[in-house]
C-alpha cells in the first residue's frame, strides 16, 4: 500500500508535468482496454452474423432430397419495384408433415399468400397496379 501511495504522491506533486504524465497514462490504458474489448468482441459478432445468414438461407444447394411426407418445395421469386428489390418464396408442401417456415402460422393454400407489412402497404397503394404484374408466379399469367 505504501508503494501505491508513493506513486500517487509522485504523480500529483510533480506539478504540471506530473499531471500530464498521469493523464496520458490513463488515456493510454483506456485506449488499450477498449481495443482489447473490441478485439475480443469481433469474432463473436462475426460468428453471430454468419449464423443469422445461414438461418435465412432456405435454398440450400446440394444433393436432391426425395419427396416425402415431411418435405417442402421452395422457389425464389424476385423482382424490383421503383429501384428497390422485392423478394419472396413460393412454397408447396410435398406431404402432410411439411415444415412451416418461421414467421407464418401455417403453410399457404393454393389461393392464399402471406406478405410482409411493407408489401401489404404497397399492395394497398395506388402503385399496386404497376407492381402486381412483376410479382406473378413463374408460369402463371400476369
Amino acid at each position: 500500500m505504501t508503494e501505491l501511495l508513493m506513486g500517487a504522491r509522485l504523480a500529483v506533486t510533480g506539478g504540471r508535468e506530473g499531471w500530464t504524465r498521469t493523464l496520458l497514462t490513463a488515456f493510454g490504458v483506456g485506449v488499450g482496454v477498449a481495443l482489447l474489448l473490441l478485439a475480443a468482441a469481433v469474432p463473436a459478432a462475426l460468428s453471430a452474423r454468419q449464423a443469422r445468414g445461414d438461418a435465412r438461407d432456405d435454398l440450400r444447394l446440394g444433393e436432391p432430397i426425395p419427396a416425402a411426407a415431411n418435405t417442402l418445395l421452395v422457389a425464389p421469386v424476385e423482382t424490383e419495384f421503383h429501384g428497390r428489390p422485392v423478394r419472396g418464396r413460393l412454397l408447396r408442401a410435398e406431404g402432410p408433415a411439411a415444415p412451416v417456415p418461421p414467421g407464418i402460422p401455417a403453410l399457404p393454400t393454393a389461393d392464399q399468400v402471406y406478405v410482409s407489412p411493407a408489401l401489404r402497404d404497397l399492395l394497398g397503394s395506388p402503385d399496386a397496379a404497376l407492381f402486381a404484374p412483376g410479382w406473378a408466379a413463374p408460369g402463371s399469367p400476369a
